[in-house]
């Protein structure tokens, strides 16, 4: 049984407020979180738009649309996961003409395998944009030996050596691709955490050892494959096999958040 807030299926589903409070109003703005997984993962940010446009419309949720001459309706999400990642941690923000109290439930029959929200709260504002916001993201990240290299204990102890060395380093030059020119870029400044996972991920299939990497994403993104080119760089022979964004953080009061904590629902965006 899933749970939103403690609220589990079969009984009466409420979306709170910033408050923990549940409130009627004309205008109701949500913030969800939900989960990207298995073989949806291969679907790009435009189609998962499509995905929740047409769950939102299956499950009959009274969403608010733009005016103008072609409305859309009123869904913000956050930052884009990469085609072929996974996520337990993305985000969107609706706004709904009225409440709906079975919202979650709703859409979590409507949405196809692999996306499941895992909790809804009501906004007591217009927030700051979702991506202006997040400042840094945690990533776990298989990273496998290139063919007929390094047995898996020989990989594990380069790979050690390999991430000791990137955070040990003054600089850390890539090429990095910017609308199709290169440049070098130092990408040491916006690695935060490196390190590798004390084990693996029991419920899942994937070969290769597991990083954890915190990297930022403003003023710029840093991709974990970037984080593996450096490696490759240093010597080692590597592949990544999969990613899995696993949290995204807010930075309030020199404290790193989640984008559902209050202090960041208090970053209210212009009306």
């Amino acid at each position: 049984m899933w749970c939103v807030h403690g609220i589990r299926s079969g009984e009466r589903d409420r979306v709170r407020s910033a408050k923990g409070e549940v409130r009627v109003s004309a205008e109701v703005r949500l913030r969800i979180r939900f989960s990207k997984l298995g073989k949806i993962r291969f679907i790009g940010h435009r189609d998962l738009a499509r995905v929740w446009e047409r769950a939102i419309h299956q499950a009959r949720v009274p969403i608010a649309f733009s005016q103008g001459f072609t409305p859309h309706p009123k869904i913000s999400f956050g930052l884009a996961v990469a085609v072929g990642w996974e996520s337990v941690a993305e985000y969107l923000d609706l706004m709904l003409v009225s409440q709906m109290p079975s919202l979650p439930p709703a859409l979590n029959v409507a949405l196809p395998e692999g996306i499941r929200i895992q909790d809804v709260i009501e906004l007591e504002a217009k927030p700051k944009s979702l991506s202006s916001v997040v400042s840094r993201a945690e990533y776990s990240v298989w990273i496998s030996p290139a063919a007929g290299t390094l047995s898996d204990e020989a990989f594990t102890l380069a790979l050690g050596e390999g991430l000791e060395s990137i955070l040990g380093a003054v600089q850390v030059p890539v090429t990095r691709n910017k609308k199709g020119e290169e440049f070098e870029e130092d990408i040491r400044p916006l690695i935060y955490e490196l390190g590798l996972a004390s084990s693996g991920l029991e419920d899942h299939s994937c070969s290769g050892r597991r990083i954890r990497m915190t990297l930022a994403t403003q003023p710029r993104v840093l991709r974990p494959e970037e984080v593996a080119t450096a490696l490759t760089l240093g010597g080692l022979a590597c592949e990544v096999s999969l990613v899995r964004r696993e949290a995204q953080h807010v930075l309030v009061d020199g404290m790193t958040v989640d984008p559902m904590h209050r202090s960041v629902l208090g970053l209210a965006g212009a009306a």
